[in-house]
């Protein structure tokens, strides 16, 4: 997918696509979301958290299909980050080529909130 361009955030933040060196941030972002709906995410050693980075690792490795824009230096702590990905169904006259795009895992760490990320 191509890189999202365009908006607005708040001075001295880089939007980029997320890379390998995030993932250990986008499992803790991911903890955030999560305690902020309400679930515990557990501690870092959680078995899902090390799922959790498998998961990114192998979705990272298909930019056609997913993408993941994060706010923050590579490797270093991530203000934000939001996920895009494609799905293929069968054509029909409203989506002729079957492509459906969804966003989601949109989280903003506490102490970055209301700075015009999300």
């Amino acid at each position: 997918m191509p890189p999202v361009t365009g908006g607005s955030i708040a001075a001295g933040d880089e939007l980029r696509a997320a890379a390998a060196a995030d993932i250990t941030e986008l499992v803790h972002l991911r903890a955030v979301m999560l305690s902020s709906l309400g679930q515990d995410p557990g501690g870092e050693g959680a078995p899902w958290r090390k799922q959790a980075a498998t998961w990114f690792s192998e979705r990272l490795a298909r930019p056609d299909e997913w993408a993941f824009q994060v706010i923050g230096p590579p490797g270093g702590p991530l203000a934000a980050c939001g996920s895009a990905w494609l799905t293929e169904h069968l054509p029909g006259p409203a989506i002729p080529d079957g492509r459906r795009g969804y966003i989601g895992f949109m989280c903003t760490r506490p102490s970055a909130r209301h700075r015009g990320h999300g």
